[in-house]
């Protein structure tokens, strides 16, 4: 049983981060969502989405920034609406997760 109380309980946390992409989230707010300490809750976050928390949460925010050049946002604006530091800062994940540049990926 505790298995599946951990399970429901990172289940909790991915849904957190899902409705938090647009800010940054502790690793320290998940171990207060999961009841777990700071490597139990990344092993088992690992486990359940195959990446890390933070991997995790950033490429939640990649794919909301593709939404927002699809709809016709520029890459400055998207990056803020995001809650990235800057453009460069999305632009650097951005090609790390997608393999283009966000002005690349805009023009289709």
């Amino acid at each position: 049983m505790p298995e599946r109380q951990d399970a429901g309980r990172i289940a909790e946390a991915i849904d957190f981060l899902g409705s938090q992409v647009e800010e940054d989230v502790s690793l320290d707010a998940l171990c207060q969502i999961t009841g777990l300490r700071r490597r139990q809750t990344i092993e088992a976050f690992r486990r359940a989405t195959g990446l890390p928390p933070h991997a995790w949460h950033l490429q939640q925010k990649v794919l909301l920034v593709k939404r927002l050049l699809r709809a016709g946002l520029s890459p400055a604006e998207a990056a803020a609406q995001v809650g990235f530091a800057d453009q460069s800062h999305m632009g650097r994940h951005f090609r790390a997760i997608v393999g283009i540049t966000p002005a690349a990926f805009a023009r289709g």
